[in-house]
């Protein structure tokens, strides 16, 4: 029989991973852990939106596709490919504290994970435009080349 357990080092003590346990306990606070643990006012960090951007979204890239379609500018396969479903969902909007700064102002990141241009439409436009990039006189084709 195999050990399957996944054993794992602890990059604070238990402690603090007990306090950090019951400060999420708190729905008034955000609890930013990345290289450091920051705890932030919710209503300063979460901004929720009034209405959902994304079925509109969806509705606008599909009618634009479906142009592209009938101007003769896409084939019927690739209008197939790139028409979005209904699994998308909203970028997400967050931020990383810069505890080494005055107040820990936030750097904005922005997940485009599972929206509705980020798996296909991307992958279709970084293809197409590959075999043009190398004709830029500069460009990193990769961090070894960086």
């Amino acid at each position: 029989m195999h050990d399957l357990r996944v054993y794992y080092q602890r990059n604070i003590s238990k402690e603090e991973q007990e306090a950090l346990e019951y400060l999420r306990g708190y729905d008034d606070i955000v609890i930013n852990k990345r290289s450091a643990v920051v705890v932030m006012d919710r209503e300063k960090y979460v901004v929720p939106l009034k209405k959902d951007p994304t079925a509109d979204m969806i509705n606008k890239i599909n009618a634009r596709i479906n142009t592209l379609h009938g101007d003769g500018y896409i084939s019927d396969s690739t209008l197939q490919y790139l028409l979005i479903n209904s699994d998308a969902r909203a970028r997400r909007f967050y931020l990383f504290s810069k505890i080494h700064k005055t107040n820990c102002p936030g750097r904005p990141v922005i997940s485009g994970c599972n929206t509705p241009t980020e798996n296909k439409i991307s992958a279709f436009v970084d293809y197409q435009l590959r075999p043009l990039v190398p004709q830029i006189s500069l460009y990193v084709k990769d961090t070894k080349t960086f």
